[in-house]
């Protein structure tokens, strides 16, 4: 029997209806043909599909005959999520809905759907993540990507709380992998800032002084400040260079101060918020742990 993995391959190779075009006929897939009223549509998926997009699928479906790709559910014994229905479908709502739609408007259209049985997810954040990995599979937009962002942010989280989040990975990388890299990390980060809306970082009001720039100090294993008097002229130029050059690397601004190696990361005046980008440009995690 195909693992997975296995299953998932190819399912991003098309950017607007991959599952439906990708047909893995080397492998014996352990498929089923079931009733597409057997199926319940899983309240996880947040597809937020337009009613557009919707009608114009099935219109597509329909003309080119049936859906031959498996749709993937698992069996849903325990009636989660308060369903009576024997399937609880985990890839493919798009295609669910409009072989629904289609069963209304046309007598002959497809009325059963080859379906790949999963194990049932042992928790809500596994299951969440196997929908995302799934249904991840048309071009959003931005609104779209930070709506799926907040989603995996919840993955994450949840990974967190059971001590299983990903090891070796930031978490905006491995929210960008997840959708593709169809958006760069630093949007990714841009859309975590927003969601979380910077309750990490933030500090009380009356601890702001009249400078709205905050930064990140970074003790430069120095006991006692250094006086500039006591560097040499060449020590002065290379460290200048060092200094521009992380400037140009991380987009921000650098600076040395009384024996200090500072980095500004946040600017209030503009909304900006880089707290954990210098953490990860630094060799840490999120948690201040060296990676």
């Amino acid at each position: 029997m195909a693992g997975f993995e296995d299953l998932m391959i190819g399912f991003n190779d098309n950017g607007y209806n991959t599952v439906d075009s990708f047909v893995d006929r080397t492998k014996e897939l352990p498929t089923k043909n079931v009733s597409i009223y057997e199926i319940d549509f899983n309240p996880l998926n947040d597809a937020n599909d337009s009613e557009e997009d919707k009608i114009e699928n099935a219109e597509k479906i329909h003309e080119q005959g049936m859906v031959y790709t498996p749709l993937h559910v698992y069996r849903n014994k325990s009636h989660r999520h308060g369903s009576d229905k024997k399937y609880m479908l985990l890839g493919g709502h798009f295609r669910l809905d409009a072989l629904l739609r289609n069963a209304e408007l046309y007598p002959d259209a497809q009325k059963m759907v080859p379906v790949i049985v999963l194990p049932t997810p042992e928790n809500e954040t596994k299951e969440l993540e196997m929908i995302l990995l799934l249904n991840e599979v048309r071009p959003l937009q931005d609104d779209d990507y930070k709506r799926k962002v907040e989603l995996y942010l919840k993955v994450w989280n949840g990974k967190a709380e059971a001590g299983e989040k990903p090891k070796g990975i930031q978490k905006r990388k491995w929210i960008a992998q997840r959708l593709g890299n169809r958006i760069g990390e630093k949007k990714v980060e841009k859309y975590i800032h927003e969601i979380e809306g910077y309750e990490r970082v933030r500090k009380d009001p009356n601890e702001v002084g009249k400078d709205e720039i905050e930064q990140l100090v970074i003790d430069a294993n120095m006991t006692e400040p250094v006086k500039e008097d006591n560097e040499s002229s060449a020590d002065k130029e290379e460290r200048k260079r060092i200094v521009k050059n992380l400037k140009e690397t991380m987009g921000r601004s650098v600076k040395i101060q009384n024996g200090w190696l500072c980095f500004q990361f946040a600017d209030k005046s503009k909304n900006i918020d880089d707290f954990y980008s210098i953490l990860n440009c630094l060799g840490f995690d999120d948690n201040g742990e060296m990676k």
